[in-house]
């Protein structure tokens, strides 16, 4: 049903948003000149595949967005979760185009099955909605690398890589700081020790779950759509003025490898890149150089490994365990 109406609106926008003016000279986005003629064709498309979700202003306020449990993108902002590459860094249009086709799993945003030619303009388009001075319009901002390895040194998954990625996950990255623990206490504090950090002496309540964590860089309308100047604007804490118009942030949920979704792939691959670029806008730091390669690509087995866990008694006993190291019910 949810696509039904994806689909209506898609058509609707369609018909109502076309250009009102075209582009007549080539403009510079992120530090390459796109051809006036490109910008055009990729506007047409825009209206009539991505103006329902993301919005004819890129906002991400189109009129399929209400409702939806992971807003569109705001494309004003310059910001790409899953793209592969650092905070403070503009991704390639390779990565764009892969991240369109593949489209991201749990959200509305699905597979386009469209040309790498079409994805491409549309995506050369989207970058026309960044604010001047900012995003592509940032002449400091850089288009970065995807974070990856030519190899994996585990050469594929394996018991051995499995249980490296498991101390990593609960010793030297922490993760459980934000993403549920999968060991007792008693456990964290071994992974921890061994790694060369205190001991958990104080773990979350429900270390067992994952941490909402707010970030400003993901927001959505505010009841009344309240204008602002400043932040002094705008109603609490919990919201940011963003571009005149009153946001509130969103609290992003790490995921459960027991119970979510993985947004951009449950490969190995996938999941290695995610950990080593981070995912800009959130509270996922970049691990690549922080980590060694071998503890980077450790986790990523260990993940897939959880990630085949769901729906099972064992995923169940994992979690009795750790609710029962804190006295959790």
């Amino acid at each position: 049903m949810r696509y039904v109406l994806i689909l209506m609106a898609v058509l609707l926008c369609g018909c109502q948003n076309r250009p009102e003016e075209p582009f007549t000279a080539a403009e510079t986005l992120g530090g390459v000149e796109i051809p006036a003629q490109v910008l055009n064709d990729g506007k047409r498309a825009y209206a009539f595949y991505c103006a329902a979700c993301h919005g004819k202003d890129g906002d991400g306020r189109g009129p399929a967005s209400v409702g939806l449990q992971t807003p569109p993108r705001d494309f004003r902002l310059g910001i790409y979760k899953f793209s592969g590459v650092t905070e403070g860094e503009l991704p390639p249009d390779d990565a764009l185009v892969h991240l369109a086709r593949k489209g991201l799993a749990g959200t509305a945003m699905i597979e386009w099955n469209l040309s790498d030619e079409m994805l491409l303009t549309i995506l050369q388009y989207t970058k026309t909605f960044s604010a001047e001075e900012t995003g592509w319009r940032d002449p400091d901002m850089e288009v970065g690398e995807i974070a990856g390895s030519a190899e994996d040194p585990w050469g594929g998954t394996s018991p051995e890589a499995v249980e490296h990625g498991r101390a990593v996950y609960h010793g030297a990255a922490g993760c459980y700081s934000c993403h549920p623990a999968y060991e007792s206490v008693q456990e964290l504090s071994a992974h921890r020790q061994a790694a060369g950090k205190p001991a958990v002496t104080n773990p979350r309540p429900k270390v067992w779950l994952p941490e909402p964590k707010e970030g400003p860089a993901y927001t959505a309308p505010v009841l009344g759509d309240p204008t602002c100047e400043t932040e002094a604007d705008c109603g609490d804490a919990h919201q940011i003025c963003r571009m005149g118009r009153c946001e509130r942030k969103l609290a992003i949920i790490p995921p459960d490898f027991l119970l979510n979704q993985v947004r951009n792939g449950e490969e190995a691959e996938a999941i290695y890149r995610v950990i080593a670029a981070g995912i800009p806008g959130t509270a996922m730091p970049t691990w690549k150089g922080a980590l060694p390669e071998k503890d980077i690509w450790g986790m990523a087995h260990y993940i897939k490994h959880l990630i085949g866990l769901k729906g099972t008694v064992e995923a169940l006993a994992l979690q009795d365990r750790v609710k029962a190291s804190v006295g959790g019910r």
